[in-house]
Parts: C-alpha cells; sequence; structure tokens
C-alpha cells in the first residue's frame, strides 16, 4: 500500500511505547508497522494520539473581543488538540438551529483543528435538528457568563434525561445548585463563600440518583468526588487543569485571574481530585477554557468568571507526570483516550482505521509557560511561570497543523464533526 505519509518514533499503542511507524492515507491511519519506508523520523520521541477537549469556550460569536474561533482552535493547536467541543453560551445563544447554522458559517471559516458546537437549551426547548448536528447538550444548573440558567425540578431533570436517551446524545451539566450561592466578592475567598463546596455536591448528588447517562463538568469539590463514588453506568465526569492546580492560596499576579465557577477551592479540595482522577472516579480532564480579556479582568468584583486554558491543559498534566504526580498512562488516559471515547471515539487513540490525529513529544523538553508565548487573544494565564510539556508537531486528519513548534495550518481547514456532509476542500 502507499500512504499519503508515513511518521515514526515511538508510538503509543495498548498502553505502551513502542518503536513502529503509522501508515497514514485518505486521512485516516492505514497502517501500523514496524517500519514503513521514507516514514518522516522522529527518533525517540514520543507519538500519541491528538486530545480531544470536550469543553471550551471560544466566545464566537458574539464576544470575539476575547476570543474567536481562528485564535481559540490556533491555540487549541498548540496544545495538542486536534478537536474541541464549544459550548452555547456565546451570543446569541446556541439553541435553535438557525443559530446553529450562523455559528457553523462562522467557525467553518476560521478554525485550524476540528470542532464541534454544543448546543444548550432555553425556556425548557429543545430543537430536534439542532440536536441532530450537535455533539451534546449543555445545561446550566446555575448562573455563568451569558447569565443562562436552566431550572430543573427532579421530574423535569428525569423528563429530559429520559429524551435524551431516545437522541443518544451526552447531556453535560454545569454542576451548582444556585439555593445554596450568594452575590458578589471582593477577592477568591469571598468568590469561594458564595459558591460553597455544598452548592456542587447536592447538585452531583441530585444528577447522580438519576441513574441516567450523563457528564459533569469541571468537577471542583472533594464531597463532589466522594459523591462521584455512586455514579451509575454511563456517568461521567471532568476535572479542570486549574482545580487540579491552583487554589485560593495561589500567588497571582492579579487575584481576579483566579475567579472561574466553580470557584478555586482549598489545597484539601485539590489533592481530593487528584485522587480521584487517579482512582478512575474522575473520567477525564477538560480545559473548560473561558477567556476574558486582561481589562476586564482588572476589578475582581465586576471581572467576569474565567480562565483560558486550551493550549496549556495537556503541557501541564504532561509536566504533572515528569514530577510524579500521576502516571503517564493515566495522563494519557484522562486527557487524551476518555475524551475521545465518550464524545468522539474516531479521534483518541491510534488504531488502523481512526482519524490521523498525532500529536509528537519530548519528555524532556520542560518550558515555563509564559502568557506571551500564548496564542489566545485573553493575553494573559494564571500559570504563568509554571512548568509545561508543549507538542512539538500535531497532525489533523495527517496534515500536520504544528510542525517543530510553528503553525503550519490554515483558517477553514478543520471541520464540524457533526455537521457532514463537509464539502471544504482538504
Amino acid at each position: 500500500m502507499e500512504f499519503d505519509i508515513a511518521i515514526s518514533g515511538r508510538v503509543y499503542i495498548h498502553h505502551q511505547l513502542v518503536d513502529a511507524a503509522i501508515g497514514i492515507k485518505d486521512r485516516k491511519i492505514a497502517a501500523i508497522k514496524k517500519s514503513i519506508q521514507n516514514s518522516i523520523d522522529f527518533g525517540s520521541k514520543i507519538i500519541l494520539p491528538a486530545r480531544v477537549d470536550p469543553h471550551v469556550h471560544f466566545r464566537d460569536p458574539g464576544f470575539t473581543e476575547k476570543e474567536d474561533f481562528f485564535t481559540g482552535t490556533l491555540s487549541a493547536a498548540f496544545g495538542g488538540v486536534s478537536c474541541a467541543l464549544d459550548m452555547p453560551n456565546t451570543q446569541p445563544f446556541l439553541y435553535r438551529y438557525q443559530n446553529l447554522g450562523e455559528k457553523e458559517h462562522i467557525a467553518s471559516r476560521k478554525a485550524v483543528v476540528d470542532y464541534g458546537l454544543i448546543v444548550g437549551m432555553r425556556n425548557r426547548i429543545l430543537d430536534e435538528k439542532a440536536l441532530n448536528r450537535s455533539p451534546a447538550l449543555k445545561i446550566f444548573m446555575a448562573p455563568t457568563t451569558g447569565g443562562i440558567v436552566n431550572n430543573l425540578d427532579d421530574l423535569a431533570l428525569q423528563y429530559l434525561l429520559n429524551i435524551m436517551m431516545e437522541y443518544g446524545k451526552p447531556v453535560i451539566f454545569h454542576a451548582e445548585e444556585p439555593s445554596y450561592m450568594g452575590d458578589g466578592a471582593e477577592n477568591l475567598k469571598e468568590h469561594l463563600k458564595s459558591r460553597p463546596n455544598i452548592s456542587e455536591a447536592e447538585a452531583i448528588r441530585r444528577l447522580i440518583k438519576t441513574s441516567k447517562p450523563l457528564h459533569i463538568a469541571h468537577v471542583s469539590t472533594k464531597e463532589g468526588a466522594e459523591v462521584l463514588k455512586n455514579r451509575a453506568e454511563g456517568q461521567s465526569s471532568e476535572v479542570t487543569a486549574h482545580h487540579l492546580l491552583l487554589t485560593i492560596d495561589s500567588d497571582f499576579e492579579n487575584e481576579a485571574y483566579g475567579k472561574v465557577n466553580p470557584p478555586l477551592r482549598k489545597r484539601e479540595d485539590r489533592d481530593a481530585l487528584w485522587n480521584a482522577l487517579r482512582n478512575g472516579i474522575i473520567d477525564m480532564i477538560s480545559s473548560d477554557h473561558a477567556p476574558h480579556t486582561i481589562e476586564e479582568k482588572e476589578e475582581f468584583e465586576t471581572a467576569p468568571s474565567g480562565i483560558p486554558g486550551v493550549e496549556t491543559t495537556l503541557p501541564l498534566i504532561l509536566a504533572q507526570v515528569k514530577n510524579g504526580n500521576i502516571s503517564f498512562e493515566r495522563a494519557v488516559e484522562v486527557l487524551i483516550e476518555n475524551p475521545a471515547k465518550r464524545f468522539c471515539p474516531q479521534k483518541g487513540s491510534i488504531e488502523v482505521g481512526k482519524d490521523a490525529d498525532l500529536i509528537v513529544i519530548d519528555m524532556k523538553s520542560v518550558t515555563k509557560i509564559r502568557a506571551e508565548d500564548l496564542h489566545s487573544k485573553a493575553g494573559w494565564t494564571p500559570f504563568e511561570g509554571m512548568e509545561g510539556i508543549f507538542p512539538l508537531s500535531l497532525y489533523v486528519r495527517g496534515n500536520q497543523v504544528i510542525k517543530n513548534g510553528n503553525f503550519e495550518g490554515e483558517k477553514g481547514f478543520g471541520r464540524n464533526l457533526w455537521m457532514q456532509p463537509h464539502t471544504k476542500p482538504e
């Protein structure tokens, strides 16, 4: 067989690193062999599947001063992400098929990696046509950026989940109970007090009790992690890098850089999240990439909640592998394999027939994270000065988007995997 391209190195297959070559044809992995003639040889560097990030906010349309689909997917590419799932709280809020078409029109001309557009629900309206062209439904149990809240009593919650089982689509929940929450905060400790641990734990308890398939976003508390031990089959959860690595006591250049929903919490919560992640109670890591401008973050009380992270999540966690906080095998599971299995099974593993989405990393190449080196419009990061291991190269469907740390892709190459047929040229 002739291949369009072949690469070789230390390839991660079936949970072990082996010297191998990957043959790529028609954008898919076509063969995995001991060697392939004329392959691009990465030597001792590691070849992993690229990452699916199941939770990003690219702010487009409506808030493009913060981010847009070009800068957001560019930042994703440099972070080893070949597919990102964008949340619906843009402007207009994405819950109608007409809005989905408008957002797709924008994204399809800007994206440099693949993507999906998650839809929401407003006034208990589910748009069947929109749902069928979306990877998932997002439900906001508590207010966040955009002001959308889905108030559902237990009966309405069960009814919604029963309907969504018929669609075969995951339901993603921002799990905080508003009844426990307060208003206003002038610093991180007050922000935490306004959104206490019990708010998340009780929301997760309500969701777990349904026994229905669902996904819980950004778990942030030790109590929430404890409740997850009782999850039913088909129920999954995620944690973010910022909840794993930052607390209300972290040393921020500007404390508003740590303002996020759910809030940063205490060290004991952070430690519990690490344990739950290592032990399989939490299934995956998302970035919850939620950029805001530096100007918006100047005053804590008025600053919107959100942290940029799509570019830094994989590098930060790989550095934690280096530091011994998590095994390499488990890091690959939670960063790469599990998000793909849950949301985008054509990606996330090096197997014949899967999309040829690959990253090349050098575990010895540890750098300091600097906002000036990142590609989000935000222009800041709460991880300033922390260690990261960034991918050297990224292939999306066999096309090299990042090469030796430089962008080689083009606007409009990324495709919406849930809105086929796809007619843009490769």
